[in-house]
């Protein structure tokens, strides 16, 4: 039998003694209520992290999920603002979809049959931009033809700029008229009839470089009595050597330029949808469900998934690139505050030396390095259009200042307690340099106990210097350069 404690047994005969007992009572038979609610708030605070990375993915498959979710559990406010973010997202991957049917139309083989036209129009394309998309592919057809010319007009040149009496400087003034690609000009070099090289008395001045003297010299150029180009030196042209060539979008160069990088982006985008699949696939094989947590994912066999040590090998050598280190800037939350990201930057080559939880968690964090590569590539794209330069001068810069900005305003949202604590220390820092100097030491140290308590995944104020550096790299480079952009 159990026994009861002598002070129990007092206290029954003390008057106050049996409304304690009663509050005691209430409070143990109210533990299973908390315990439920307890475990309320932690599937919700489960569920909002799906939500958010939903979000940050444009998901609108797991935003529903999420959604549907919140409702079941009880949270209607919640609950419909994701259903709202759903609707979005849908809306934002038709468009994306819908654009990138659109470029396909452009540029593909098939062009605009009235299939392709109806699946535009299924994706969210209007019909005025498929007119506009129209009109640009027969501008690039044009564009096309005028380069197929420009190689049998520019060989048939040649051939007669070697024959004329000034073959040198004649030569010269062809070759300049094929890197400009001067079509036009090239046709009336060929004919006889048009006198566009002007007369003896009033020629045409070109400025021309000597590839032998390794300076611009101006030439005048005239047709004789009988039609024939010629050609005659003048002198040294006021042409600086250091000035560039034009190397604009319009150029060969410029647009060669151009299309690689539109090839590119359009590849890493095929290379991003394939990828999602494969994981997709590994994840089914793991019984893990779309966008839920790995937490017990079944052990499965690499090999049973096409193409997946593959595609793990080929994103493990392109982690070494230049191309996707840049890339990595521009991730929504950063590879510090990603155990995902973290986990695949640091992997071994062999997936079968994790567990099936971490082989998932290897496989999300590679997808999301794809999808910043992606990013990286379109955004690339984009810079060469705004700026007119095919060469994307200063995109680096560009891409490290926008990606270290987006990475601490996310940051500021996951960690807005702890940064806003470090905020309000760092805003009342005294004007006197040595005093702010050992005040800051001071909001370093109260960052670092931050940290050893598991309260940031990484420093907030490095982020914040980082991102200045990054910022002020970027100005230098604009001014310097005369980039007609700015950050956002």
């Amino acid at each position: 039998m159990a026994q009861i404690s002598s002070t129990v047994l007092q206290g029954l005969a003390q008057p106050s003694f049996g409304g304690g007992m009663f509050e005691l009572g209430s409070a143990l038979g109210g533990i299973p209520a908390q315990r439920k609610e307890k475990q309320k708030q932690e599937k919700f605070n489960e569920i909002m992290k799906l939500g958010q990375a939903a979000m940050a993915q444009n998901d609108p498959v797991n935003l529903s999920r999420v959604s549907q979710q919140l409702a079941a559990l009880g949270y209607t406010k919640e609950a419909q603002q994701f259903s709202a973010a759903a609707q979005q997202a849908e809306q934002k991957m038709k468009q994306t979809e819908g654009a990138q049917g659109l470029m396909s139309a452009i540029s593909g083989e098939t062009g605009f049959t009235p299939e392709v036209e109806q699946s535009l129009i299924v994706s969210g394309v209007t019909p005025s931009q498929i007119l506009a998309g129209k009109e640009e592919r027969r501008s690039q057809e044009a564009r096309k033809n005028e380069k197929g010319a420009l190689g049998s007009l520019s060989s048939a040149a040649l051939i007669k700029a070697a024959k004329n009496k000034d073959p040198v400087s004649s030569e010269a003034y062809v070759r300049s008229l094929i890197d400009t690609q001067d079509v036009t000009g090239l046709r009336e070099f060929l004919s006889k009839e048009k006198d566009v090289g002007g007369s003896k008395a009033a020629p045409a001045i070109r400025s021309i470089f000597n590839e032998k003297k390794g300076y611009h010299e101006d030439v005048a150029v005239y047709r004789d009595d009988e039609g024939d180009i010629v050609t005659q030196t003048i002198g040294r042209s006021e042409v600086k050597e250091e000035d560039p060539r034009d190397t604009g979008l319009r150029t060969a160069s410029g647009l060669k330029l151009f299309d690689a990088a539109v090839n590119e982006a359009r590849k890493a985008s095929q290379e991003t949808a394939e990828l999602r699949e494969i994981v997709r696939q590994a994840e089914d094989l793991a019984g893990v469900p779309l966008g839920g947590l790995p937490g017990k994912a079944r052990d499965f066999v690499i090999s049973d998934v096409a193409g997946l040590a593959d595609q793990y090998s080929y994103l493990r050598t392109q982690l070494n690139k230049q191309q996707m280190k840049s890339a990595i800037a521009l991730l929504p939350r950063g590879p510090a505050s990603d155990r995902d990201v973290a986990l695949a930057l640091n992997a071994s080559p062999n997936l079968n030396d994790y567990t099936a939880e971490e082989r998932i968690s290897i496989l999300r964090g590679m997808v999301k390095l794809q999808e910043a590569q992606e990013r990286y590539l379109q955004e690339r794209r984009a810079y060469m259009t705004q700026t007119g330069d095919p060469i994307g001068l200063g995109y680096e810069e560009y891409s490290q200042a926008m990606g270290l900005s987006e990475q601490r305003i996310a940051f500021e949202q996951d960690y807005s307690a702890q940064v806003n604590t470090l905020k309000e220390l760092l805003r009342a820092l005294p004007e006197d340099s040595v005093a702010a100097e050992q005040a800051l030491e001071v909001i370093r140290q109260e960052e670092s106990s931050f940290i050893k308590e598991g309260k940031l995944p990484a420093s907030y104020l490095s982020m914040l210097e980082n991102e200045d550096s990054a910022v002020q790299q970027w100005k230098k480079v604009k001014q310097s350069n005369d980039i007609p952009i700015s950050l956002l």
